[in-house]
């Protein structure tokens, strides 16, 4: 028989209830962005939505941004994303047939109140637009969403999303 084990407990309810307020208080320290959420419903492009593909026919059209709703975007939001650039340091990873490159794109992060998703775009205080990649991350703490992790995709300036008005 063996004694003296002790197993780990499952953290109190008080620090799993902290964990959101703890990523809000750090998003604060982050830079205000401008968060543009794609439209996702509403009126069709008049202009280059097709009815048989279902689909935007041009990525450029400046009534819908490329999206295939009228307008493109929702108003805009003021909100906290913290945008870690990649290191211009290799980075490794070790696998079982020893170590690879990682390439490393772009990552922001937020508070889960912020609730990002997929081709939604961001705009940096010095005017550069991201565009959110395909997979957001939401980070729990035992059911309990904590933040938001998602890769960036920063677009060049010829893109159409910089034809949409920011103020």
């Amino acid at each position: 028989m063996v004694t003296g084990i002790k197993y780990a407990k499952t953290p109190p309810q008080k620090y799993i209830d902290q964990a959101p307020r703890q990523t809000e208080w750090l998003a604060e320290a982050q830079p205000s962005v401008k968060l543009r959420r794609i439209l996702t419903s509403g009126t069709r492009c008049p202009d280059c939505w097709d009815n048989v593909t279902q689909s935007c026919n041009n990525p450029n059209c400046l009534t819908c941004y490329g999206t295939g709703w009228s307008g493109g975007y929702a108003a805009q939001e003021s909100v906290k994303v913290g945008i870690s650039q990649p290191n211009m340091v290799d980075q490794k990873a070790w696998t079982a047939i020893g170590f690879i490159q990682v390439e490393m794109g772009i990552v922001g992060w937020c508070a889960p109140s912020v609730n990002i998703k997929p081709r939604d775009m961001i705009v940096d205080g010095g005017g550069k637009r991201y565009v959110v990649a395909e997979q957001v991350n939401n980070v729990g703490l035992l059911g309990t969403a904590v933040r938001q992790y998602f890769e960036l995709e920063e677009r060049e300036i010829d893109d159409i999303t910089y034809s949409v008005p920011i103020t």
